[in-house]
């Protein structure tokens, strides 16, 4: 079979890149020359929108796409809002808009950005920055390789 010939099916390894674009044009993040990636459909954990545009495309092929939130990053939700006290954000000083790590209850450390600095506390948004927009991708595949004979999508 010719490399043109491989239709991305579930199992399938898709070597391709992608633009995001957001309401307004504007790419996220800025593209660069060299920003590829390797997915295996089904196994890989790609945002449900773009592993179903990724359906059935071939080696070559481009397509543009539009995805809702739902099937993008998902809704924005309230409870992603948090108020830490200072210090459970870093110890330098915070503006609305830094991008901060926050250390869970668990232990284990989240990405947030500051919304609001106070006296006493930062109130900061661990919701993921494209969550909650309907988002257009750009999609160029770029090789897939087929799954093999006797592989499942366990891994």
């Amino acid at each position: 079979m010719q490399l043109a010939e491989r239709a991305a099916t579930a199992g399938a390894t898709v070597r391709l890149c992608y633009t995001i674009r957001i309401d307004g044009g504007r790419s996220y993040p800025p593209a660069g020359p060299d920003d590829t990636i390797e997915v295996r459909l089904g196994a890989s954990g790609l945002l449900p929108g773009l592993e179903r545009a990724l359906e059935g495309m071939k080696a070559g092929e481009t397509k543009v796409v539009r995805v809702p939130a739902a099937l993008a990053f998902g809704p924005r939700l309230p409870e992603r809002k948090l108020r830490v006290p200072h210090g459970a954000a870093g110890t330098r000083l915070l503006r609305p808009g830094d991008a901060v790590l926050v250390s869970g209850s668990s232990g284990a450390d989240f990405p947030a950005i500051v919304e609001e600095v106070d006296a006493t506390s930062v109130l900061v948004d661990a919701n993921h920055p494209l969550s909650g927009r309907d988002l257009t991708f750009e999609i160029h595949v770029l090789d897939v390789i087929p799954p093999p004979r006797d592989a499942g999508l366990a891994d």
